[in-house]
């Protein structure tokens, strides 16, 4: 798609392309020898994209480029001042660091435990203590007189709520619990 670009090179010249946005051939007139170098190889073409994916097959100065940002990123993460926003960084810091940081490196909690809990009586038979709950009658009962009056908080209407009120007057209650 885009227009071709020649480069007249000369022995001893070096040419450095990113091989993630362009493609390339060298044609020569007389004999000659072109050194390649990917500095980023990988196996599979469609991997350049992640520069670490094969490390064992990086050219040693690629591996040390990689060490030397591993690194970098790091030492960046430990710095991070962690507010009530998220993390605060250097206005020179490029947002692809950032990014890279936060999903290479952590800083702070590193898990989280969601659940809820609920209190039941302890049981030695499981299935005798479940059993009414699952199976059982239902228990609900109109809200007693001594809880509150009707007329003032129950409206029939399923749309009660818009006038603070409430559409159900069933509950479970506990004789002398009040």
């Amino acid at each position: 798609d885009a227009p071709l670009y020649v480069v007249s090179t000369e022995p001893g010249t070096l040419v450095v392309l990113r091989t993630d946005t362009l493609t390339q051939r060298y044609y020569a007139y007389d004999r000659s020898v072109v050194l390649t170098s990917w500095l980023a190889q990988t196996r599979l073409d469609e991997q350049r994209s992640d520069p670490g994916a094969d490390s064992e097959v990086l050219n040693p100065a690629a591996r040390g480029l990689m060490d030397w940002i591993g690194e970098r990123m790091k030492v960046l993460k430990e710095r991070e001042i962690m507010g009530v926003d998220g993390g605060q960084y250097d206005t020179e810091l490029p947002r692809e660091w950032q990014s890279a940081m936060n999903h290479t490196f952590v800083k702070g909690k590193t898990c989280a435990v969601r659940g809820m809990a609920c209190k039941f009586p302890g049981t030695w038979d499981p299935y005798n203590s479940l059993s009414p709950l699952i199976y059982g009658g239902d228990l609900a009962r109109e809200i007693p007189m001594m809880r509150w009056k009707h007329e003032d908080h129950y409206n029939p209407d399923p749309d009660a709520w818009k006038a603070m009120k409430i559409y159900a007057k069933h509950g479970c209650f506990m004789e002398g619990g009040e």
